[in-house]
């Protein structure tokens, strides 16, 4: 009877263990679908940022291979 209690008790415990778990990937899965929405929101708005510096301001982006930086002439005595 004892061991009967045991195995019925382990096996409660099993599917408690169970539902733990689903109940925590569910939270992932919801947790990665918001990331995604968020991410895709930002990409958005950024790409909205970038239009309207190059249209309104003349901004535009170049390739970093290209950009270089001046150098100071040595100062005259």
């Amino acid at each position: 009877m004892i061991m009967l209690c045991g195995i019925v008790w382990l096996n409660n415990s099993t599917l408690q263990l169970s539902a733990h778990s689903s109940m925590t990937i569910q939270r992932i899965n919801a947790a990665q679908v918001d990331i995604n929405n968020i991410n895709s929101a930002l990409q958005q708005e950024t790409s909205q940022v970038r239009m309207a510096a190059s249209h309104g301001l003349g901004m535009k982006q170049v390739n970093p291979t290209q950009v270089r930086f001046l150098r100071a002439a040595t100062p005259t005595r």
